[in-house]
């Protein structure tokens, strides 16, 4: 059964709609004098480039396509998993763990560590 692009696409451009606000409102009146004051201690200034049309003009696009990006998912696994709230759940799992997931492998080869010292990291043994 193919997936309903239209309402893939519809579906996902609402819930982006309610990640930009749930990330306004986070952003903004719970977490927003806190990471102001820590990006400013991190960097003196870092908080206005932050805050730049540009660079939320870039997380407000980030949201829409993570909006779609889960509403793919679950139409994606739905048909082995059935309809509900488990398959949900499922998806907004592998979706929060996909960064971490794809991330690691790349974290791995950078690290210097005594097993890996090669010029490439990869695959090297201790003597």
């Amino acid at each position: 059964m193919p997936m309903n692009t239209k309402k893939v696409v519809v579906g996902g451009l609402l819930a982006g709609v309610i990640l930009n606000a749930v990330d306004f409102a986070t952003n903004t009146f719970i977490l927003g004098a806190r990471m102001k004051a820590e990006t400013d201690a991190f960097k003196p200034g870092l908080s206005e480039q932050m805050m730049t049309g540009s660079a939320i003009t870039s997380y407000v696009i980030m949201d829409f396509v993570l909006g779609i990006a889960l509403v793919w998912t679950y139409a994606a696994i739905r048909p082995r998993f059935g309809p509900g709230l488990r398959t949900a759940s499922f998806a907004a799992i592998l979706s929060a763990n996909s960064p971490v997931l794809l991330s690691r492998p790349m974290v791995n080869w950078a690290t210097p560590t005594p097993h890996r010292t090669g010029a490439s990291g990869i695959g090297c043994r201790p003597p």
